[in-house]
């Protein structure tokens, strides 16, 4: 059984409603469930997050136009989730590569952007 249905069938054992994995904020409830928090607070309380910050990107009341690449990377990395699938919903939500590095199926142009942005962060 692969993750995501056992996942979904855990929550229905529990009648809770499963999180909408068409949505980045559904996909990161589920990465954060997945990865053994029961609740947004116990996850942000656990990684040392700002709580009110968390709670807000799960509930999708603070996306706007989504998650900024870097704290998408920071919540892939903790919850051991593909980044791109947590940014898109596209490919296998379970990273592969180790920890801290999330697997990233990006195209190369958007690789070359992320580096650079990682290398203007480093500058800073």
């Amino acid at each position: 059984m692969s993750p995501m249905i056992r996942h979904l069938w855990t929550m229905a054992k529990l009648n809770s409603t499963p999180p909408d994995l068409r949505t980045q904020h559904g996909r990161l409830r589920w990465a954060r469930e997945r990865a053994g928090f029961e609740s947004a607070r116990g996850a942000a309380r656990a990684k040392e997050w700002p709580e009110n910050t968390y709670r807000s990107h799960e509930d999708g009341s603070r996306l706007g136009k989504g998650l900024k690449l870097d704290v998408a990377e920071k919540y892939a990395r903790a919850f051991r989730v593909n980044l791109s699938w947590l940014l898109t919903g596209k490919g296998d939500a379970l990273a592969t590569n180790p920890v801290d590095e999330p697997k990233v199926d990006l195209s190369p142009d958007e690789l070359k952007m992320l580096e650079a942005w990682r290398e203007a962060k480093r500058r800073a």
